[in-house]
This record gives structure tokens, C-alpha cells and sequence, in this order.
């Protein structure tokens, strides 16, 4: 994304990001670093929506807490509609009512509170809800099949974070292909290549065996079993103990 032309003002995103006040999973990552790399390309202003601050102090992102999460206790019946409630209204009851904005549901969903003029985006990390529904509990699968269906109506475009979902979002869902863009995952810089010295320094000697390393939640969701297997496969045919 270029910085916008001389005189022309900065794309103007409200998103919700709410998940970043609580544990840090593979969504929440995605979040932060997405905002966090948006914020550098000087072509965005980014209203981060959330119920309490943030403190992410990025150029050009400004948090906003339309309403602040009540004491309530986390699973509780309770919470649970207080969290529905800022995810489908609350979180839009500062946001401008004059002229349209374009809203980024980084977490694959969107408010009920959209307006026809307004503009939206919803990124969609994968459909195994759909595809595994034995693998997630009922009130999960309960949430996406309720709020899934205002998403696939409402959104303009897609984001697939591969080629796998965005085959599934045209698959199952019913989604144009051409109103997806796959977009995958950035890689840290720390996860670059780094010389053998450098891997000696960090305890492993610079002529170990190859090893595999799995990087992940500990869920069936996350296939682990069939990278086991895989792996056992692998040894079975000479490959070296990892």
C-alpha cells in the first residue's frame, strides 16, 4: 500500500479490536501486527474500536472505547451477551454518522450496526466451524452459524488467509470469487535464515540434524496427529530423528 498522493487524505478503517485486551492467539497476532504494519505505510488512519485501552501508541491509530467492558465473569451468561452486544452495536456508537466509513472485521465478523452507505471488509481465517464441526464446542458452532450468514451478506470484499479457505468460502459458503483476495501471512524477521555461528550461539551445534518443529495450539483442530504421522513416515524411510 503507497502513502497517499500529495493532498489527498489518508483511508480512514475502523476495526474492532477488542481480542487484544485478552490472550494472544493466532488472531490476535494477526491483529496486532496487521495494524501495526498498516500503521507504517502512512496510508491509513486506523481507528482501533476497543473496551479498554490498548496502548499501542502507533502513528496514525487511534484508539477509541465507545464503552467499557463491565466486571463480569469470564463464561458467564451475562458477559457473553455484554461481549455479543459490543461486537454487533456497541462498538460503533462513536463512529461517525454524517458519511460512510470503511470497517475491517479483522476477526472475520461484522457488526450488525453496518449502515448501507458504510464500506466493510471481513478477513476469514478459515471455515473449520463448517468443515470439523465435531472438533468445536456447541456454543461456539452456535455463535458462527448465528452471526456467519450477516457476514457473507454484508461484506464487500473477502480476505482469505489461503488459498484452502478462499476455495472453501466459494465451496461452502457461496462467495463470488471474485470478491476474494488471498492474502497470507507475513513471516517475522525472527524466523529469517541466520548463519551457523549464530545457531551455535543459541546452544544447537552447527552440525545437528534437521528437525521439524511444530508451532501451534494444542487443539485436534490443529491436525497435530496427521503431522505426527507424517513425521513417523518420513523416519520410517530414513529420515533423521528430529
Amino acid at each position: 500500500m503507497n502513502p497517499p498522493a500529495a493532498g489527498q487524505p489518508a483511508l480512514e478503517v475502523l476495526t474492532n479490536l477488542r481480542h487484544l485486551t485478552g490472550p494472544r492467539t493466532g488472531i490476535e497476532v494477526y491483529m496486532e501486527e496487521l495494524v501495526r504494519a498498516l500503521s507504517g505505510t502512512g496510508a491509513v488512519q486506523l481507528t482501533a474500536l476497543t473496551w479498554s485501552p490498548l496502548g499501542l501508541d502507533l502513528p496514525r491509530v487511534r484508539e477509541a472505547i465507545p464503552a467499557r467492558r463491565p466486571d463480569l465473569a469470564a463464561g458467564s451468561l451475562k458477559a457473553t451477551v455484554w461481549k455479543l452486544w459490543f461486537d454487533q452495536w456497541g462498538c460503533l456508537r462513536t463512529a461517525r454518522r454524517g458519511a460512510g466509513f470503511l470497517y475491517h472485521g479483522m476477526d472475520g465478523f461484522l457488526p450488525y450496526a453496518l449502515r448501507s452507505r458504510d464500506r466493510c471488509v471481513a478477513t476469514i481465517h478459515d471455515l473449520g466451524w463448517q468443515v470439523h464441526p465435531e472438533l468445536y464446542g456447541r456454543r461456539v458452532r452456535t455463535m458462527y452459524g448465528a452471526l456467519f450468514p450477516w457476514v457473507l451478506r454484508r461484506a464487500d470484499r473477502f480476505i482469505a488467509v489461503s488459498r484452502y479457505t478462499a476455495d472453501d468460502l466459494v465451496r461452502r459458503a457461496g462467495v463470488a470469487a471474485s470478491k476474494i483476495d488471498v492474502v497470507y501471512h507475513g513471516l517475522d524477521a525472527a524466523f529469517t535464515t541466520v548463519e551457523a555461528s549464530g545457531v551455535e550461539s543459541h546452544g544447537a551445534p552447527a552440525d545437528a540434524p534437521p528437525y521439524v518443529l511444530a508451532v501451534g495450539g494444542v487443539s485436534p483442530r490443529k491436525n497435530t496427529r496427521r503431522l505426527i504421522e507424517a513425521f513417523s513416515r518420513w523416519r520410517g524411510r530414513g529420515g533423521p530423528r528430529a
